[in-house]
């Protein structure tokens, strides 16, 4: 349930905006509307939640749902994976893609088996935890913790959300922070985050944003798509050698393959970063470390 109170305050105002807003409403609309059914958000656990933070950079939230139960099935804390190899982590991640996001998962399960988990102002010391992931970890495993700069979680849809609310195209975390403090006031650090998530995901979309059902309309300078916004274009995956090193490793999760059989550029690329081993005549998924 949400703890917040009813309260007005100022919408950001750089272009002379005297707009009120009622942001009561947001708290009302995520109530309403948030995707409160989604496996990975209704626990506190800082596993559970780091390996739906990990599965969801750059890939859909509907791909990561296909996978993510089975997943937390085989490895349901640190120590599961730890004990397990960097192999059975590859076979279940199956075809999400940018392996390195298992890699680095399996390295931090090795870390917290062995040592514990880091505190939360040391989140960043994971593998593969950059900034954005060590802040959502902080603000979606808290328990009633205020809003505040380390767990801000600026993802792409926080960040448009805030930008739009600014009319701006600014990229400053400081700047973009202001404005999430403001619209995000009598919310908790957890709902705050998933609430202005969702908001940017199904409202204020990058593209043809539902303006009329958002509860922040009466304050936003943009109103709609912002000129100059970010397009990220990413690489075609069909027939890139991102679609060669993919299509090796699920070939692998079945079984060995014979090294005449795979390209010697992939096996090399693959086999620089740890995840596959070879013999004179075949190829593996590698074993990784294993904790004792």
């Amino acid at each position: 349930m949400l703890k917040s109170k009813s309260e007005t305050v100022s919408s950001p105002k750089p272009q002379g905006s005297s707009t009120a807003v009622t942001f009561s409403t947001l708290q009302s609309w995520y109530e309403n509307n948030g995707r409160h059914d989604l496996e990975w958000r209704k626990t506190r656990d800082p596993w559970i939640i780091l390996v739906s933070e990990i599965m969801l950079q750059q890939t859909p939230v509907a791909r990561v749902e296909k996978v993510f139960n089975s997943f937390i099935d085989r490895f349901p804390n640190p120590e599961a994976m730890a004990t397990s190899t960097l192999a059975d982590v590859i076979r279940l991640w199956d075809r999400l893609g940018y392996p390195r996001r298992a890699r680095n998962l399996y390295a931090s399960s090795l870390i917290i088996h062995n040592d514990g988990w880091p505190s939360p102002d040391f989140y960043e010391t994971l593998p593969g935890v950059g900034t954005y992931t060590a802040s959502a970890l902080r603000s979606l495993t808290s328990q009633f913790c205020a809003v505040n700069e380390s767990n801000f979680a600026n993802d792409v849809n926080i960040s448009r959300v805030c930008s739009r609310m600014l009319g701006t195209t600014t990229k400053s975390r400081t700047t973009l922070y202001t404005v999430y403090k403001k619209i995000s006031r009598g919310l908790d650090a957890r709902d705050a985050t998933l609430a202005v998530m969702d908001l940017g995901s199904l409202v204020c979309r990058k593209k043809d944003p539902s303006c009329h059902t958002c509860p922040l309309k009466s304050g936003c300078i943009a109103k709609g798509e912002l000129p100059g916004e970010a397009v990220s274009r990413q690489k075609p995956y069909v027939g890139s050698f991102r679609q060669q090193r993919g299509d090796l490793l699920a070939r692998l999760r079945e079984k060995s393959v014979a090294l005449a059989d795979a390209d010697p550029l992939v096996v090399t690329s693959l086999l620089n970063e740890g995840f596959i081993r070879t013999t004179p005549k075949r190829v593996f998924l590698a074993d990784g470390l294993k904790a004792n």
